[in-house]
């Protein structure tokens, strides 16, 4: 989805440019099923949308902040990233990103804290 992202699709858009061109899976953005959701879609209808085009989701991206250092910051962002796997499971997806999101630019954590709070994540 990262290709066409620039267009500003609607996921129901995105979903069928994916389908007519042949793709056997796809990568959502979050933002984009959030949005969604939030305008009265259902997953399930998008589940369907994207199985009837004979795909499945192989990955879906978002960005929570499971990495920073500020423990309240770093809960709310272990809940965003459960919030993403359930979206993730009711859209038939098996994977999430988990890129190191929160880490202001210059700041270092150390492998230990990286692997400590990643930890976190795959427990969820």
């Amino acid at each position: 989805m990262s290709t066409i992202r620039g267009q500003n699709l609607s996921i129901t858009e995105e979903i069928d440019v994916a389908g007519k061109a042949g793709y056997d899976a796809i990568e959502p953005w979050m933002n984009k099923l959030n949005e969604f959701v939030a305008s009265g879609g259902k997953i399930e209808e998008l589940r369907k949308r994207i199985m009837d085009w004979g795909m499945t989701v192989e990955n879906v991206i978002g960005f929570p902040k499971w990495l920073v250092d500020d423990p309240e910051e770093r809960a709310k962002g272990l809940e965003e990233v459960k919030h993403d796997m359930d979206i993730t499971a009711r859209l038939g997806g098996l994977r999430i990103a988990a890129p190191p999101a929160g880490i202001p630019k210059g700041q270092a954590v150390s492998r230990e804290q990286a692997a400590a709070r990643y930890r976190a994540v795959l427990e969820i």
